[in-house]
């Protein structure tokens, strides 16, 4: 695998009219799908990435921040369709979050897939969230395969990492906080 030079500039700008996270924090790459309740995106694991280690690779208990922003994808979606005010997302934490893997290897792409399962008043969202690892593999080649393929199978035979996570929504009342996420 070529060595990158810039994982920012592998970023989609799909993410970026989404997501207010921005480098070094934004640590996906690349926009699949998204809906009025589920997401599913892409990560790189190279030396670009923020919690790389060398020779290792990124610490799986990372996953749940890539899921975290994953799920994020939903709620910025649903403000693009003016369904959700605007608010500040708080990743409260996760009823279970299991790897069975310790790393995310070198070179490996993160398939990262949520479904928003409730939403508790108007603060709290629920969320189911998959990890899958491919490895030899590129961005465009997992996105292919995700288009092409059968998701369930997919995420199936790759699955790495599962977690319940919880998001606390707190309303934006200070009109000069507020954030508008491009179209």
């Amino acid at each position: 695998m070529p060595k990158l030079t810039n994982t920012a500039s592998l970023t989609d700008e799909k993410l970026h009219a989404l997501l207010p996270h921005r480098a070094p924090m934004l640590l996906l790459n690349k926009f699949l799908a998204v809906d009025a309740k589920s997401s599913a995106a892409l990560a790189l694991v190279d030396e670009q990435s923020l919690f790389y280690i060398p020779e290792q690779g990124i610490p799986a208990w990372t996953g749940i921040e890539f899921m975290g922003q994953t799920a994020a994808l939903i709620a910025g979606y649903q403000q693009q369709q003016g369904s959700l005010p605007s608010h500040t997302g708080f990743l409260v934490g996760s009823r279970r979050y299991a790897s069975s893997i310790g790393w995310f290897t070198p070179g490996s792409v993160l398939l990262l897939q949520c479904t928003e399962l409730a939403v508790v008043g108007e603060g709290l969202a629920n969320f189911e969230c998959t990890l899958s690892a491919f490895e030899n593999e590129t961005l465009d080649s997992v996105a292919l395969r995700f288009q092409n393929d059968d998701t369930i199978q997919l995420t199936s035979q790759h699955s790495v990492a599962t977690a319940s996570l919880t998001v606390f929504r707190k309303p934006d009342t200070n009109p000069e906080n507020v954030v508008t996420l491009n179209e």
